[in-house]
């Protein structure tokens, strides 16, 4: 199963998912397999989806398919970026999931208040205040993602870490040279 593989939600109430990572599952004649495919939810204005059976496999919204299988070719340059940028927020697996479900949101056009609410449902187990806060840190990077997916442009993408990883680098430096700083005025006064 590629990543980008749109499963319609049969209740229209509730979120349709959509794949987010290539996923292999071998059935052999006459089996039945229950899995679970890593995917993210794509209307955050809608339920959580629940336990339905035959979601129909669709087209997904607006290109989102293709956009996250070109997310699947980057998502380890990306993902250690993420890391490297964020780490309290974004330097585990969970917190790189839930920014790839931030930019999966934006791509589709649903609304902050929206995507807060579901950060602070289904994410943050209820605590509005983490949730606020995980948004207000990723949601520019986030929706600059949403748009270079859209665009599924490779130099704009890399363009794009790079231009953030010598930001990164640059406000490195800035902290090392205000300790030094620090350390210097102690010993002189």
């Amino acid at each position: 199963m590629n990543a980008g593989t749109f499963f319609q939600n049969p209740i229209n109430s509730s979120q349709s998912l959509i794949t987010t990572q290539v996923f292999v599952v071998e059935i052999a004649p006459d089996e039945t397999k229950k899995v679970t495919v890593p995917s993210a939810c794509t209307n955050a204005q809608l339920m959580i989806p629940g336990e339905n059976d035959n979601w129909p496999v669709s087209q997904a919204p607006d290109g989102l398919d293709n956009a996250l299988k070109f997310y699947g070719i980057h998502e380890a340059r990306i993902g250690n970026f993420l890391a490297k940028k964020n780490p309290e927020k974004l330097g585990t697996m969970e917190g790189r999931r839930a920014f790839l479900q931030v930019a999966i949101w934006n791509y589709t056009g649903n609304k902050s208040e929206d995507i807060i609410e579901m950060l602070a449902n289904h994410v943050f187990e209820h605590d509005v205040t983490r949730a606020q806060l995980f948004y207000r840190e990723v949601s520019e990077d986030a929706q600059r993602f949403a748009q270079l997916l859209r665009d599924k442009d490779d130099n704009a993408l890399r363009q794009w870490v790079h231009e953030q990883s010598e930001l990164l680098e640059e406000r490195g430096k800035a902290k090392v040279k205000e300790a030094r700083n620090r350390i210097r005025n102690r010993f002189h006064n």
